[in-house]
């Protein structure tokens, strides 16, 4: 037969024991601290904040008003820069590529397009098997629309490779640029 087993674990003990009543003591405490320096850090920010206002206004009053009519050099620099960016971005340059592109290159590559957007020009490097080719390249670029001035800058043979490549340097105006 099996003997029951009766478990109370309240028998007889009270109802608060001295122990939880000694943390919850120990808790109000600890809670009323951090209220108190709560209250006064926020008294402190309080205080800061009205000093920084008055501040300001001082430092408002005191200050010259900004002359709305007169740009400072600074500004005068920045908007020059901008009004000259805009007005390359304004330019047809798609146009003077596509004619570049049209152009037949036999025997020749084409290794930078680099253009000179305020003066209008266009610098063309590149690679060619011969002289010859380069000079052909030129007249066929004379007679593009929109291109004139086509000159040959510089060019250079180069013996020590094979094939003996000549490495040149066109530059063309482009007459639709300002």
């Amino acid at each position: 037969m099996r003997q029951q087993l009766h478990l109370d674990f309240q028998q007889g003990q009270p109802l608060v024991h001295w122990s939880g009543a000694l943390v919850l003591v120990t808790g109000l405490i600890c809670a009323g601290i951090t209220l108190s320096s709560h209250l006064a850090l926020q008294a402190q920010i309080g205080s800061a904040d009205q000093r920084v206002t008055a501040a300001q206004k001082v430092l408002r009053r005191q200050a010259p008003p900004p002359k709305p009519g007169a740009p400072s050099p600074l500004q005068l620099e920045q908007s020059r820069q901008a009004n000259e960016v805009l007005a390359l971005l304004g330019l047809p340059w798609q146009d003077a590529l596509g004619q570049i592109e049209a152009t037949e290159a036999k025997d020749l590559s084409l290794l930078s397009i680099e253009p000179d957007m305020q003066k209008g020009f266009i610098r063309l490097g590149g690679e060619a098997k011969s002289y010859q080719a380069i000079l052909i390249y030129m007249k066929a670029l004379q007679t593009r629309p929109g291109l004139s001035e086509v000159v040959l800058q510089t060019h250079n043979v180069e013996d020590q490779k094979p094939g003996t490549p000549t490495h040149f340097l066109i530059t063309a105006r482009w007459s639709a640029a300002r």
